[in-house]
């Protein structure tokens, strides 16, 4: 699967530079997500019907995993098309969006230090239905 991405330089109407990124070959296990102008690869780890980046269930200042521990809440109706992407950022998180062996789409919560959880596993986690 090859993923076109227009990269424009020099200010908003000046020439731009077409690039061609190839998704690369994965296995059942592993997810990549663009970052930074090229592919990441990486597994994940599950713990109490949450989805981990490998890693973050070992460290103990792992992001994800404490905004996973945060209290329950009761969201607010959103008027978002997307509300585990939005209380993925209320949680201080950017929402991303990977693909896995079958070229299937996931929304992974992604925090500053680089860990990240599912945010629909997040969402339905902690947010209680009113």
């Amino acid at each position: 699967m090859k993923m076109l991405i227009l990269l424009s330089f020099l200010g908003l109407f000046s020439s731009s530079v077409l690039a061609v990124v190839t998704v690369p070959k994965l296995e059942k296990d592993q997810y990549a997500i663009f970052l930074n102008e090229k592919y990441e690869v990486f597994k994940t780890e599950k713990q109490d019907g949450l989805e981990f980046k490998q890693g973050c269930l070992k460290d103990k200042n792992c992001q994800a995993l404490k905004a996973s521990q945060g209290k329950t809440t009761t969201a607010a109706k959103s008027q978002s098309f997307h509300p585990a992407a939005s209380f993925c950022k209320a949680r201080g998180g950017k929402n991303l969006v990977a693909t896995n062996n079958l070229r299937d789409e996931f929304n992974f919560c992604q925090f500053s230090d680089g860990s990240m959880v599912t945010s629909w596993s997040l969402y339905n986690k902690l947010n209680k239905k009113k």
